[in-house]
């Protein structure tokens, strides 16, 4: 398979970009040490892990996993250091001052380090420190480094590629779940895909309701009742759900609907 990228870029440490619009920006430090390593601005660096991790709704706290898999999807590897300070244990937990000091023959031009400390990601390559706070590439002396946070863990980000550059993916832009742009997506639906019958009636009452109709329907209900046919769970998918509050209900049913008629379209001639 052919993976494509919007772009290939350097692997350096960069200033935090939080973009020009408030869609551009998160606030958290896990997003930040994405962004700093690829460029890409903080809101697009959440999308990423929400897209990578779809139980995620919102990129608050992130876990060692969450980055790791994140920067891979970036072409970087985040591997843990067996280390975190000369002369001390595994159980150990140093300040973040006594890391520094005991790893100054380690840091060398070019080696950058994603560290854990006080709960907070941070980078730092050779006497250089950034994270989402400072935003910015600071020395290791300055009064902005939490010099007392303790230290959890420690991670090296090298390229993966042997180029030794990082691929930045195509994240997508999150839709408008206002109801104006839902409806006129739901009527894009319709237009694009007259295969799939789509339709809905809407319901007037104390509150409206939309309920979502397809040609698909009868292809649907015989696949139930049919334990042993391979479309049957996407099938029972289909077959709930249609009754919707919101417009953003109604495109999301009809989205599944389009892609169950994708996958199993040619079996429409056994609903007859």
């Amino acid at each position: 398979m052919t993976v494509t990228f919007k772009k290939i870029a350097a692997f350096k440490v960069r200033p935090v970009n939080n973009g020009t619009k408030k869609s551009d920006r998160n606030r958290y430090c896990g997003p930040a040490v994405l962004s700093i390593m690829s460029g890409i601005t903080t809101g697009d660096a959440s999308r990423l892990i929400r897209s990578i991790f779809t139980q995620v709704h919102a990129v608050k706290g992130t876990s060692d996993h969450q980055i790791k898999t994140a920067f891979k999807h970036l072409g970087i590897d985040m591997s843990r250091v067996s280390y975190r300070g000369a002369g001390l244990t595994a159980s150990d937990s140093p300040t973040l001052a006594r890391w520094l000091k005991n790893t100054t023959s380690e840091r060398t031009a070019g080696r950058v380090f994603l560290v854990s400390a006080g709960h907070h990601w941070q980078i730092i390559t050779g006497r250089r420190y950034i994270c989402g706070i400072v935003k910015e590439l600071i020395s290791i002396r300055d009064k902005r480094v939490k010099r007392r946070a303790r230290v959890r863990d420690v991670y090296e980000l090298t390229p993966i590629a042997a180029d030794g550059k990082i691929r930045i993916p195509f994240i997508e832009q999150p839709k408008s779940r206002k109801s104006p742009d839902c409806y006129r997506r739901v009527r894009k639906l319709i237009a694009d895909n007259p295969d799939v019958g789509l339709s809905y009636d809407i319901e007037y009452g104390y509150e409206t309701n939309y309920w979502v109709n397809s040609s698909l329907d009868q292809l649907i209900y015989k696949l139930v009742e049919d334990s042993s046919h391979p479309a049957r769970h996407d099938a029972e998918a289909n077959n709930d759900g249609r009754f919707c509050h919101y417009w953003d209900e109604v495109e999301d049913c009809m989205i599944k609907l389009v892609e169950f008629y994708k996958k199993w379209g040619r079996f429409l001639g056994e609903a007859t």
